[in-house]
């Protein structure tokens, strides 16, 4: 894994810009908006292109952590 920080601003762009292997911080707030976001909604063409994403959750940090797994 490369990097993990907080981000705040335009979630979409920040996963898409993700290199593999890299993960991302996101306020647990956002986690409802970045399950939906990641399988299927502005992320379609990048899934279709073989672009994939894990998340999970850290309740102790408060974050849910979006992992660029292909």
């Amino acid at each position: 894994m490369e990097n993990t920080t907080i981000a705040h601003d335009n979630i979409v762009g920040t996963i898409r810009a993700m290199s593999i292997g890299e993960e991302i911080e996101f306020p647990i707030d956002k986690a409802s908006y970045i399950r939906c976001v990641v399988p299927y909604r502005d992320l379609l063409k990048e899934r279709q292109a073989g672009c994939r994403w894990s998340t999970n959750i850290d309740n102790d940090k408060g974050v849910i952590i979006v992992t660029r797994t292909a």
